[in-house]
């Protein structure tokens, strides 16, 4: 259970990291074709995105964990916007700045509140001593 709880904190880093070098290297020219190939093994989908986010609450996983979540999915939702015909302006400069945004407020929210909400968290030992 350790092993999979693991890796649902980890995923939105990966998948994140993921969707910003492959929009940077579509914004600079080259042509990555890896697109289709590592969201099948990535899992990447927003029904994936929604499941992980509901683990996360039940979990009771921190708020920079949902802000990843919630971005993939936006950039997720932009992406099958333009599948279906809706032409979106410089969508990949929209994808690059908001998951470059959603990191550094990410790396701000866990250095300031670490890796879980004590509020929520039930680890704290205040009802042991009473």
């Amino acid at each position: 259970m350790k092993f999979l709880v693991k890796q649902i904190k980890y995923y939105p880093i990966i998948i994140n990291l993921y969707i910003l070098i492959l929009m940077v290297f579509y914004v600079l020219g080259f042509h990555v074709d890896l697109n289709r190939f590592l969201y099948v093994a990535l899992g990447h989908g927003l029904y994936a995105n929604f499941i992980i986010f509901g683990i996360s609450k039940i979990f009771k996983f921190c708020i920079w964990h949902r802000l990843l979540l919630i971005n993939m999915s936006s950039c997720l939702i932009l992406e099958g916007l333009r599948q279906y015909g809706f032409n979106i302006n410089n969508l990949p400069y929209i994808v690059v700045i908001s998951t470059i945004l959603t990191i550094f407020v990410s790396i701000i929210i866990f250095h300031r509140h670490g890796t879980f909400n004590k509020k929520e968290s039930n680890t704290s030992t205040k009802g042991i001593n009473q």
